[in-house]
C-alpha cells in the first residue's frame, strides 16, 4: 500500500494552525492522508479533499471485536438532568452521506479505509453480506460447518432474511465452492468468497 502522509492532530474545534496550513500546501497533488486517531494508536485513511473538511475535529477510534474499529467523533447535543449529552458521529458516515434507511459499507471490509473509492451505500442486509469469516468458524470457510452425525460438511447462505441450506458435501472446500457460487448469485457485488476466484 502506498505510504500516505500523516495529518497533524488538531484540538477540539480549534482554528487552523500554521502546521495545518503548511500540511495543506505540502499535500497538494496527494490523493489521500492518514488521520491519527486516539493519540496516534491507529490511523484512518481519507481522501485529501475530505480531510480538509474533517480536520476541524479530533477523531477517536472505537475498538470492536477481532481488532476492527471505526473512526468517530463526539458531537454535543445538549443537556439532560444537568449532564452533557453527546452523539457519536462515524467518519465514514460523515464522508459518504447516504439517504435515510441506508448505511455506509466498506468494500474492502477495512473499517479505517474511509476513502470514497472504498465506501458505498448499502442496505443493512447488504452490509451484513459483506462481513468476513466469523472468528467462531471451525472450518475456515464462510457458510460451511461440519455435521458430526453425518460426517459431512454442510453449506448454507443467509439471503433475504432467511438461512438457505445448500446441501451436504464430502469436503469443506467442496461445500465452500457451493456457498461461493450461491453468494455470487444472491449477493452480487457484496458477496464475500471463501475460495480465491
Amino acid at each position: 500500500m502506498e505510504d500516505f502522509p500523516i495529518a497533524p492532530v488538531v484540538g477540539w474545534n480549534q482554528p487552523a494552525t500554521q502546521e495545518i496550513r503548511d500540511f495543506i500546501v505540502r499535500t497538494v497533488g496527494v490523493s489521500a492522508v492518514r488521520v491519527p486517531l486516539s493519540k496516534g494508536r491507529a490511523f484512518a485513511l481519507v481522501d485529501r479533499e475530505d480531510w480538509i473538511r474533517l480536520e476541524l475535529w479530533r477523531w477517536c477510534w472505537s475498538l470492536l471485536q477481532r481488532g476492527a474499529g471505526y473512526a468517530f467523533r463526539a458531537e454535543y447535543i445538549g443537556r439532560k438532568n444537568s449532564k452533557p449529552r453527546y452523539r457519536w458521529v462515524q467518519m465514514h458516515s460523515m464522508i459518504l452521506q447516504v439517504q435515510e434507511g441506508l448505511e455506509t459499507d466498506h468494500r474492502s471490509r477495512d473499517s479505517l479505509d474511509n476513502r470514497k473509492l472504498n465506501l458505498r451505500p448499502a442496505t443493512r442486509g447488504q452490509n451484513v453480506q459483506n462481513q468476513g469469516l466469523q472468528t467462531t468458524s471451525t472450518t475456515g470457510f464462510k457458510g460451511v460447518c461440519f455435521v458430526k452425525r453425518r460426517g459431512d460438511f454442510a453449506a448454507y447462505i443467509d439471503a433475504g432474511g432467511a438461512r438457505k441450506h445448500l446441501g451436504y458435501f464430502p469436503t469443506a472446500p467442496a461445500a465452500a465452492a457451493a456457498r461461493d457460487e450461491a453468494a455470487l448469485r444472491l449477493h452480487g457485488e457484496f458477496a464475500v468468497l471463501s475460495l480465491a476466484a
